[in-house]
């Protein structure tokens, strides 16, 4: 779990931006925001976040991402909290399923379409001749898990003649979401973005092990599960 949002309820003695009582989002990417990479907008492959040798980049809970473990859980610890934390407006609570989307999934996204060189008005056709490619989802040198020899070390069946005879071009890499969450944000405070329109369920946190069950099987009517750790009067709260 790595879409995370909620209220801050403590700070450390190196906080001095967020406040108890911000509603903040909180970018997949775990960055320190003062290595060379952090420093040229790539958040994505912070160098200090990362412990382990011949890597770059780390998540809360992603394999070989370094240490840090996911935020399914009622509180979740923020390093750097200053440089991580995305403080929200002031409708957050009203606005929570939207808001949510801009840890991963929908920053994501817009880095896809971002690598495939898509602008304005344009159609998306990734057959095309001299189009461009934004791939989008998680690849890891080794993937014990996958369905099949090539995907377990990090590989796929490519046929890269066509993609040469079309002079395609391709973009991938974990998405830098501090480069895209201010803008993305800023579309849902003013009413010009509703991500929200992909959530399915929104359960309690004890129902997870269920949820992701129904998930893992592509269960026809589960897109997008939320989270919750409690429940109120006005519904399910983050």
């Amino acid at each position: 779990g790595h879409e995370n949002l909620g209220e801050v309820v403590e700070t450390g003695t190196g906080v001095g931006s967020i406040k108890v009582g911000d509603m903040v989002s909180v970018p997949v990417n775990v960055a320190c925001g003062h290595c060379k990479n952090c420093e040229r907008g790539l958040t994505n492959y912070c160098l200090t976040a990362q412990p382990k040798d011949g890597f770059a980049g780390a998540a809360y809970g992603f394999a070989d991402m370094g240490p840090w473990r996911g935020g399914q859980a009622e509180y979740l610890r923020v390093p750097w909290g200053d440089f991580n934390c995305l403080r929200l407006p002031e409708d957050a609570h009203d606005k929570q399923n939207d808001y949510v989307m801009l840890s991963d999934i929908w920053p994501t996204g817009y880095h896809a379409t971002e690598r495939a060189n898509v602008g304005p008005g344009e159609q998306v056709r990734s057959v095309r001749f001299t189009g461009s490619l934004g791939v989008v989802g998680v690849f890891v040198p080794e993937d014990p898990g996958a369905p099949d020899d090539l995907a377990r070390h990090g590989q796929v069946a490519f046929d890269y003649g066509t993609f040469w005879f079309k002079g395609q071009r391709m973009g991938s890499g974990q998405c830098p979401v501090k480069r895209y969450n201010r803008q993305l944000r800023d579309l849902i405070h003013v009413g010009k973005a509703k991500p929200s329109w992909l959530v399915s369920h929104q359960l309690l946190l004890t129902s997870a092990p269920d949820a992701y069950e129904h998930f893992d099987r592509r269960d026809r009517g589960w897109t997008k599960v939320v989270l919750s750790p409690v429940e109120t009067n006005g519904g399910l709260g983050r």
